[in-house]
C-alpha cells in the first residue's frame, strides 16, 4: 500500500526553512525503541539523497517534503536547485521534468581534466572538445584552442536547449 498523506503526518513533521523531517511519534523495533518523537528522520545513502523508512519501504526525504507541504506525492521529478541532495528546504526544491533535472547538475565527473562542464582535451586532436547530452545523445559541439571557448559553445548550446532559466545555476 502507498503511503498517504495521513499516514505520513501521524509519523513525520517538517521544518520547511531548514528542509529537516523530524519523528512524532516514537518508531519502535519489538520492543526496543529505536528513535523517540522529535529526533531527525532518515539517513543518507551513497547517492547523496536522504531516505525515510516507514513501514517497511523507503522514501525519499524531498518526496515526503513535498507531500507534508502539498498534501500528496508529486507526480513528476523533484528537483535540489543548488544540486545538494540533501537540502530539502523547501524553497530550494521545485518540480522538473528530466530536461530541467539535467539541467542543473552541478557535480563534475572526476576524470574531468578541463575543469568546465561539457569540455575535455583530445589528445588526437590537440584541441578542447565540447560536448552535450541532449534527449539520451551526446552531440558534438566542435573543437577549440582553448577550454574556455570550448566552454562558451557548452553554455550557450545548454542555454539554448535547458533555457536560462534552468542553465543560470550551473556552476562550471
Amino acid at each position: 500500500m502507498a503511503l498517504n498523506f495521513k499516514r505520513a503526518t501521524e509519523l513525520l513533521e517538517y521544518a520547511s526553512d531548514t528542509g529537516v523531517l523530524r519523528w512524532r511519534v516514537d518508531r519502535k523495533n519489538g520492543n526496543c525503541v529505536r528513535k523517540r518523537a522529535g529526533d531527525v528522520a532518515g539517513f543518507i545513502r551513497s547517492n547523496g539523497y536522504l531516505y525515510v523508512g516507514i513501514d517497511g519501504k523507503s522514501y525519499l526525504a524531498h518526496r515526503l517534503a513535498w507531500m507534508l507541504t502539498h498534501g500528496s506525492m508529486p507526480g513528476s521529478q523533484i528537483d535540489h536547485k543548488n544540486g545538494d541532495r540533501s537540502d530539502n528546504r523547501l524553497d530550494n526544491l521545485r518540480l522538473a521534468d528530466g530536461k530541467q533535472q539535467n539541467a542543473n547538475q552541478t557535480v563534475l565527473r572526476s576524470d574531468n581534466s578541463s575543469g568546465y562542464r561539457g569540455v575535455s582535451y583530445s589528445k588526437a586532436r590537440n584541441k578542447w572538445v565540447s560536448w552535450i547530452r541532449m534527449n539520451g545523445k551526446n552531440r558534438y559541439l566542435g573543437q577549440y584552442d582553448s577550454p574556455e571557448s570550448a566552454y562558451d559553445a557548452y553554455r550557450k548550446a545548454a542555454t539554448d536547449y535547458f533555457g536560462e532559466e534552468y542553465f543560470a545555476d550551473l556552476q562550471s
